[in-house]
């Protein structure tokens, strides 16, 4: 009786105008307020667990009202989580408060750690080790979003939760909580230097276009924040300002020199020689900025078929940003504290083709070794045995994408995969059947250091990968 009341009143209110939060307080107490503090002060608990699903029922009816929402659901969250039958209650109410009402992440975070740092206190044996993980998942996730909210000392906060966690758990994870706390005390850093700079430009009308730029490349590429891009863009030159507009747009849909435009401007973010290139961005953003002016110079190239001075000016140069590639990837893989590992999960893949292997004009197999596209040796993989290619990685630094090149490619789809076999993201499917053919697919933040890389083909002979580049 009591829901359905809460249920039809909600689904009336929420109708006919904007609920205010006291007013559904009040209805809430009106209804449940003498069973609330009866389950609360009863022995049983299971009893509060019945109440909180109740509750997260009527929710449902109040989804476009985002303060109706946060409340009721905060109210269940209180009652479940004092039972262990009531933890997927509490952590579903969590979850659609998030999805309705984002500005109160920052407490939905907080409250998802309390509640699995209570599982991980119960848990005992095997069930600890998953227990702790899950509460090392919440503490980053809860870290995560406060440095994306700019709320770092509570991020930092986290981060050593999680690092005492991890510690006493001998969680192998150590190595990602610390890599993960170095780099929110870069980007805060980074984004000191950005209210510096926007500071110093909205005072000097005549600041120089350098200065912009430099601006702009730290926002663009080392924070990667288009939004603030966005607010800013009547502090950049005519140059920065395109990037900025056509920050989202399809490669293959810019016009031709609007694509040699952005080639030439994450050129020059990029370049391990120009000065802002060299002194604003880590090596990993710049090699991030090189790709990308490497993407627009090949789709400039694409569209400008004429053999005249631009042309030949862009294919020097997209040599020159390859070169430049290169020599940045060689350095990095030699850094010992970016050590990944690559494990070919053979139970579940295809055959990988034997050494010698070839089919048309695509390369020779020079070893029989699945990984070996990792290292830039490409593999045939037999599809009479299957349909299925699985990675497991594992870094000691973040993986934000992985790309693909190969062949022989029908209904072929990328997927990032968590530990348990999850699907975090997914690219494809990709039909262009025996010629060459690139693909990436972007790694989700929550994977970035441990996931499984999956590939699934339908040819009916061979399925070829090239190579595969983490960065």
């Amino acid at each position: 009786m009591y829901i359905k009341a809460l249920t039809i009143v909600l689904s009336c209110m929420c109708v006919v105008v904007t609920v205010r939060a006291d007013e559904v307080e009040d209805l809430v107490d009106s209804l449940y307020g003498e069973r609330i503090k009866r389950v609360t002060t009863s022995t049983d608990k299971a009893d509060d667990a019945e109440l909180a699903a109740e509750l997260l029922v009527a929710a449902k009816e109040a989804v476009d009202q985002p303060a109706v929402v946060s409340l009721i659901c905060f109210k269940a969250y209180d009652l479940a989580i004092r039972h262990k039958d009531g933890h997927a209650t509490a952590l579903a109410a969590m979850a659609m408060v998030l999805k309705h009402a984002p500005d109160q992440a920052s407490s939905v975070h907080d409250k998802v750690v309390l509640l699995r740092q209570r599982q991980l206190g119960a848990a005992t044996g095997k069930e600890r080790a998953e227990a702790g993980d899950r509460l090392l998942d919440a503490l980053l996730a809860s870290a995560r979003h406060k440095i994306s909210a700019g709320e770092y000392s509570a991020a930092m906060a986290d981060f050593v939760r999680a690092r005492s966690t991890a510690r006493s758990l001998k969680s192998d994870r150590l190595d990602e909580i610390q890599d993960d706390y170095n780099a929110a005390v870069v980007r805060k850093k980074v984004l000191d230097r950005v209210l510096q700079l926007q500071a110093q430009i909205e005072a000097d009308p005549e600041a120089p276009d350098a200065l912009r730029q430099t601006l702009f490349t730290l926002v663009l590429v080392e924070l990667e924040d288009l939004p603030r891009a966005q607010q800013l863009v009547k502090l950049a030159d005519d140059a920065t300002a395109k990037v900025v507009a056509h920050f989202e747009t399809k490669p293959a849909d810019l016009p031709a020199e609007t694509a040699l435009a952005l080639g030439q401007w994450y050129g020059q973010a990029g370049s391990t020689t120009a000065p802002q290139g060299s002194a604003s961005l880590s090596p990993t953003s710049r090699l991030a900025a090189l790709g990308k002016a490497s993407m627009y110079y090949k789709v400039y190239l694409k569209k400008h078929a004429s053999e005249d001075d631009a042309r030949a000016q862009a294919k020097t140069t997209l040599s020159q940003v390859t070169a430049q590639i290169e020599a940045l990837e060689e350095k990095l893989a030699r850094d010992p504290a970016r050590k990944t590992s690559v494990t070919f999960i053979a139970d579940k893949s295809m055959k990988p083709c034997a050494k010698g292997q070839r089919y048309g004009s695509f390369p020779i197999q020079q070893g029989a070794d699945a990984r070996g596209p990792f290292a830039g040796s490409g593999v045939y993989f037999s599809q009479p045995t299957g349909q299925e290619v699985y990675y497991l990685i594992k870094s000691r630094k973040r993986i934000r994408a992985v790309y693909y090149k190969g062949a022989a490619t029908s209904k072929m789809k990328m997927q990032i995969l968590d530990t348990k076999g999850r699907v975090l993201a997914s690219a494809g499917p990709f039909n262009e059947g025996n010629v060459w053919s690139e693909h990436a697919i972007k790694v989700p933040t929550k994977a970035a250091y441990r996931f499984i890389l999956h590939f699934h083909n339908a040819a009916s002979t061979w399925f070829y990968i090239d190579t595969l580049v983490m960065r």
